[in-house]
């Protein structure tokens, strides 16, 4: 190929890959070649199959540049070795005795040769967002301006020094590794981190963080939390693109947003909803304050619901329904509604709702609110969730109402359940007069006390 074509990299690159391909002990980047083995006779045997193929091939190697039988190379800029991946010691060194920039083309240089090793930094982009404000829009090609050098730009100045110091070793990505993408969002950034776990041992893939725009910085804490799942799979998805793997958050409301009716969701929503749906629906949630990936990969996922489970068993269930002597109960087997029947799931016949498809369980009531927690504290669903969860395993009458009532009361939801509206500055009324203005808003529905759950609120000026 003649020298000076646009596409002589891709051309060969492809090539490479061609003559080289089956040989998953080859790596290859235009002509940089790593050979991996585990001992030193296969190393041997694949350096001979790599030369024979190039012979073939009518390839020639320049033996000066070939490093054979190492335990660590250099390449492209990165110490290679058995454990990972990690940059290159004096590469380092030279950023680190980097001199405060003096000029915009200073800060670009330096911004540049740190982003580099971007993927072994954790929020790598908050750290920098300083610096990257520091360079004024639009920027010439080589602009000689001088930067104003505030307090809070020389600390984050420091900072990406001592972040590039303390550079991750990222581990070599295994067939046999289980992965998880752990992510978090802030009012400023969103961040994500690429997992595996091999053998009990978990080890870091990659890191990826990107600062929010101004439209995205007024999205609601949902909305900024589904933003970062959909940015992290993005960047990872060379890395995740056909494998099972888990998506870890501290937003619970995020493990059931791909389950949950889509008809009141925004475009924007939906969009990132579906692009996450073709790699995985398996969200888990752990809290911010222990968010540790070796818990979160340990637990099982949560249960598939596809039956009233032994909780109550079907014992109790019998022995309340003999108690039950309430005239609901006796209106409804003279009705015929309900009839003594068999369930497989259960080892004693049941009075049962005979009138659709499948038998439910009447239940008494003194169990119903037992049957409303089990179900409903695996994810806090809403109201409707909730019934049509509960209505397909269970019946007693009223149960809508029941439902609606307890769900309406549940403090975890009342406390933990996303106002998913963007943030907005409260508008400031003018006002000369003492008791010029009267703000009136109504409260609730909250937990219950003494019977009440809404309270009125007034805001005088």
């Amino acid at each position: 190929m003649n020298f000076g074509l646009k596409n002589a990299a891709q051309s060969w690159q492809r090539y490479m890959d061609q003559i080289l391909r089956g040989l998953n002990f080859v790596f290859c980047f235009l002509d940089d070649i790593l050979i991996a083995s585990t001992s030193i006779n296969e190393h041997k045997r694949h350096v001979q199959k790599v030369l024979d193929i190039f012979a073939a091939e009518g390839l020639t190697v320049n033996k000066e540049k070939c490093v054979m039988a190492k335990t660590k190379v250099v390449c492209l800029g990165h110490l290679v070795n058995k454990d990972g991946i990690k940059p290159l010691p004096k590469k380092v060194d030279n950023l680190t005795t980097f001199p405060l920039p003096t000029s915009v083309t200073d800060l670009r240089r330096f911004l540049g040769m740190l982003n580099f090793y971007r993927r072994h930094i954790p929020h790598a982009a908050i750290h920098q967002q300083p610096l990257v404000e520091a360079i004024p829009q639009p920027s010439k090609k080589k602009d000689k301006r001088p930067i104003e050098w505030t307090e809070q730009r020389r600390l984050a100045f420091k900072q990406c020094k001592s972040d590039l110091q303390t550079a991750a070793l990222l581990a070599h990505p295994s067939p046999k590794g289980r992965l998880s993408l752990t992510t978090d969002a802030s009012e400023v950034g969103i961040g994500a981190v690429l997992q595996q776990e091999v053998n009990g041992k978990i080890s870091p893939l990659g890191f990826f963080s990107k600062t929010l725009t101004s439209a995205q910085m007024k999205y609601s804490t949902f909305d900024r939390e589904l933003l970062a799942i959909f940015e992290g799979i993005k960047h990872f998805r060379d890395f995740i693109e056909g494998r099972e793997f888990c998506v870890i958050t501290d937003h619970k409301p995020l493990t059931t947003s791909l389950h949950q009716d889509r008809k009141t969701a925004s475009p924007r929503r939906l969009r990132q909803m579906e692009f996450i749906s073709q790699f995985t629906t398996d969200i888990r949630y752990t809290p911010g304050t222990s968010n540790i990936v070796a818990d979160a990969l340990s637990r099982p996922s949560p249960p598939e619901l596809n039956e009233l489970t032994e909780f109550p068993t079907g014992r109790t269930i019998a022995l309340e329904q003999q108690k039950d002597k309430s005239f609901e109960l006796r209106k409804l087997i003279e009705n015929g509604r309900l009839a003594e029947t068999s369930i497989p799931s259960y080892s004693t016949k049941l009075w049962c709702d005979v009138s659709g498809n499948q038998p439910r369980p009447y239940i008494p009531t003194k169990l119903r609110k037992s049957i409303f927690q089990h179900y409903h504290s695996l994810s806090h669903p809403g109201i409707r969730a909730t019934r049509d969860i509960v209505r397909t395993r269970a019946f007693w009458p009223k149960m809508n109402t029941d439902l609606r009532n307890w769900v309406q009361a549940c403090d975890r939801c009342a406390k933990f359940k996303e106002f998913r509206h963007p943030k907005t500055t409260p508008e400031q009324f003018e006002h000369s007069l003492q008791f010029d203005h009267i703000h009136l808003d109504l409260v609730g529905p909250l937990a219950p006390s003494e019977g009440y759950k809404y309270c009125y609120e007034f805001l005088l000026k």
